[in-house]
């Protein structure tokens, strides 16, 4: 089986991923490491949204100099290790961890992709029916609000009619965020987002899947060709295509 280097309608991830994802031969990757500042990692940590500027810098740094393939919709980073290309083994294990989070997402939704779904245009997370509760639940936080998961979610199982068994349809979806949060509405995939540039404001993404469901994340970076998600309902990071956010919701503040 052929392993094609990801191309820029594929995979997303953030600001200058792109240089990392699509360096065009190993020769101008070895020149672009040869002499490169030895990049560290403080810790392991569980999300992007938890690194200091400093760490978060020095993985996207990192991020210019790592190569990853792309192989039936699975990725795959080339380098063994983080002394090929001049950085910590934990900043390399963390990169690592986020792809094998992405491929663990794309295998989980292919073997559902043999379940009956709802229509698209009716209901939007058809198969996550919960992922809006984590995604408030975790912006709320972040944000210093004191909103409860259980109180969430049942505040959307007694107010959104077949909640408990198919989630929020797309079209109340404002109807659900607004309740907590002060809210701008934006459509489509964001063109750049950094989260750190954000001020005290926040993104939740509604992404749209292959097999007619979709599912709310914390939106962390994005270039506009790749996005870095974090997912409450798992508690990972994950990357995926940019082309998928369907709907933004830009969280200004927490009303209660």
């Amino acid at each position: 089986m052929n392993k094609n280097k990801l191309k820029y309608a594929g995979f997303l991830a953030s600001i200058i991923i792109v240089l990392a994802f699509f360096s065009s031969n190993s020769c101008q990757q070895d020149s672009l490491n040869n002499g490169s500042k030895f990049l560290s990692f403080s810790a392991t940590k569980q999300s992007l949204d938890k690194l200091s500027k400093e760490e978060l810098n020095n993985f996207i740094l990192a991020l210019e100099r790592i190569q990853i393939v792309s192989e039936n919709g699975f990725y795959e980073i080339v380098q063994k290790n983080g002394q090929e290309i001049n950085i910590s083994e934990n900043l390399f294990s963390y990169i690592k961890q986020i792809v094998e989070n992405s491929n663990r997402l794309v295998n989980a939704k292919s073997k559902k992709s043999t379940t009956p779904h709802l229509r698209s245009d009716t209901v939007e997370f058809g198969d996550n029916i919960n992922c809006v509760a984590h995604t408030i639940h975790a912006i709320s936080n972040d944000l210093g609000g004191y909103y409860t998961y259980s109180g969430i979610n049942a505040f959307l199982n007694d107010s959104i009619e077949g909640y408990a068994e198919y989630g929020v349809p797309l079209e109340l979806m404002g109807f659900a965020v607004g309740h907590f949060f002060n809210y701008e509405y934006q459509a489509g995939p964001p063109m750049y987002y950094n989260y750190l540039n954000a001020g005290n404001t926040r993104t939740m993404a509604v992404l749209d899947y292959w097999d007619g469901t979709g599912h709310a994340e914390v939106l962390l970076i994005s270039d506009g060709e790749l996005a870095y998600i974090w997912d409450e309902q798992t508690g990972k990071d994950v990357v995926i295509e940019n082309w998928r956010i369907r709907r933004r919701y830009k969280i200004l503040n927490v009303k209660y």
